[in-house]
């Protein structure tokens, strides 16, 4: 996979975030200009509209003052809020440092006996389907019993070691074996928000545990399986997990019951995902509106080229699906338009306006895609990018360019 990094960035997404809320403690208000002095304001420090100077009051007296807020104290206030800028601008550079492997992750819910049930994890990139519930507490021949026609996991087998391990990595899992990883936290709690099943009866951790397929030395001549397990620490709330660790943990003999699942897998009637031959973004722009409606934008603009092993690209009637970091909009098969080589659509999706345009290049595609409305909080930068279209998929970790412009309301 080629991907162009943006590096041409005079203030990045996080520096953005932070930003807002490192000054907001200081009353400043995010408007477009930096700075412009207006007068005093009905009771408030010089330049501070009424309801502005009433917050900035409320929630940090030692900045923005009272009432009768001095010039000393002004100042001081701006000095402040230029360093708190100077850090976002560090811990933005820190935060690109540690984006280090982050991928789109391709797992969704899949059903199984009915319907809308949710209750298979389907790996695109494998076609591969996991039984959410996972058997739990049930003996091994107890499980291998019911693969058969009418049995309660019909069609399906105990997965490999290696199997398990690849959905991690799909999940996102980075750290196998040792001490728990905060880098792990998220990619389990992905997993759990796909239905796999958790035992949550500890106090301080959740836990999967299951048998794999790979068969152990014996034990005490009892024949054995390996165990693979997820371990996450709790936060409080539980929710989100703090640091999680995932393991093989030797083996387990077939017998044994206690908390303890099965990895089973069976293949799934959708294709696998197809990774484009080459998908790249020449340009990912973001635009921030003021607190505290957000209008945020985003702009990428990129190319790709079918891979030879797929099936063809039909933005016509296959599913388009946009990732930014953790926030994928999928616009409906048919939803597009066509006009000569150009395909686009405009519309609404899950509260953000979308625009796509799709240029058939002959033999690749260039894309642009504008997205307005949409929360950019909490997203880390660089970021994951990715596009699909039916099976086909690219992915790329891109640095959003950007320009944020603060209005000093002092």
């Amino acid at each position: 996979m080629k991907s162009n990094l943006v590096v041409r960035t005079s203030l990045t997404l996080s520096v953005a975030l932070l930003a807002r809320l490192a000054i907001s403690e200081c009353g400043l208000v995010v408007r477009g200009r930096w700075p412009r002095r207006r007068g005093r304001a009905a009771g408030g420090p010089l330049g501070t509209p009424p309801e502005a100077a009433r917050i900035s009051c409320q929630r940090r007296s030692n900045c923005a003052g009272s009432h009768g807020t001095t010039v000393l104290r002004r100042w001081s206030c701006r000095f402040t809020r230029v360093m708190a800028i100077a850090c976002t601008l560090a811990l933005a550079t820190l935060v690109g440092a540690l984006e280090a492997k982050a991928q789109l992750i391709p797992l969704e819910r899949a059903d199984w006996k009915a319907p809308g049930d949710g209750r298979l994890i389907l790996d695109r990139k494998t076609g591969l389907e996991w039984s959410a519930i996972a058997a739990p507490n049930a003996p091994y021949n107890d499980v291998v019993t019911q693969f058969g026609p009418g049995g309660a996991f019909e069609g399906f087998r105990y997965a490999s070691t290696n199997e398990v391990l690849e959905l991690w990595s799909h999940a996102g899992i980075t750290v196998i074996g040792g001490a728990s990883a905060a880098a792990n936290a998220g990619p389990v709690g992905a997993l759990r928000s796909l239905g796999m099943g958790i035992n949550d009866d500890n106090a301080s951790s959740d836990s999967y545990c299951g048998r794999t397929g790979d068969a152990g030395p014996e034990i005490s001549g009892e024949s054995t399986h390996q165990l693979l397990c997820l371990v996450a620490l709790v936060g409080f709330p539980r929710l989100p997990y703090r640091a999680a660790a995932a393991s093989v943990r030797g083996s387990v003999k077939d017998s044994t019951r206690a908390s303890l699942g099965s990895w089973l897998v069976r293949r799934s009637a959708s294709p696998p995902l197809v990774h484009f031959g080459d998908f790249s973004i020449s340009r990912a722009v973001a635009q921030f509106g003021d607190l505290p409606v957000s209008s945020d934008r985003a702009k990428l603009v990129g190319t790709f080229i079918p891979s030879p092993n797929s099936n063809g690209i039909d933005l016509l009637h296959e599913n388009v699906a946009v990732t930014m970091g953790s926030s994928t909009l999928t616009i409906p098969g048919g939803s597009l338009v066509a006009s000569d080589s150009k395909f686009t659509f405009s519309g609404n999706i899950q509260g953000t306006d979308v625009s796509l345009l799709f240029q058939d290049t002959g033999g690749g595609f260039e894309f642009r895609v504008m997205l307005t409305g949409l929360t950019l909080a909490n997203t880390s930068n660089p970021l994951v990018v990715g596009l699909r279209i039916g099976d086909d998929f690219g992915e790329a970790l891109v640095r959003l360019q950007g320009t944020l412009k603060l209005t000093a309301d002092d």
